[in-house]
């Protein structure tokens, strides 16, 4: 029996490895968030982590207020550690 036996149904698990995560932070309406992630990708391949990647993490701190102005959002993508 796993520590995660006890989800509700109609939910699903995901388990994030642990690894190197850059934060970035949109700020400014959800909707326009696609210009914050064509950011993120210019700088990930500058950066030498271009490339696909499995997923991106997004914190929503208030969905009340994700369409407004002064909405943030963290996002977190996974990158390659340089050796």
């Amino acid at each position: 029996m796993s520590e995660h036996s006890d989800i509700p149904s109609g939910m699903i698990k995901h388990c994030v490895p642990s690894g190197s995560y850059a934060k970035f932070l949109h700020k400014g309406p959800e909707s326009s968030i696609g210009s914050t992630y064509d950011l993120i990708n210019e700088w990930l391949e500058k950066n030498g982590h271009g490339g696909p990647r499995p997923f991106d993490i997004e914190l929503w701190r208030n969905i009340d207020t994700l369409e407004t102005d002064d909405s943030t959002i963290d996002i977190y993508v996974p990158i390659k550690a340089s050796i």
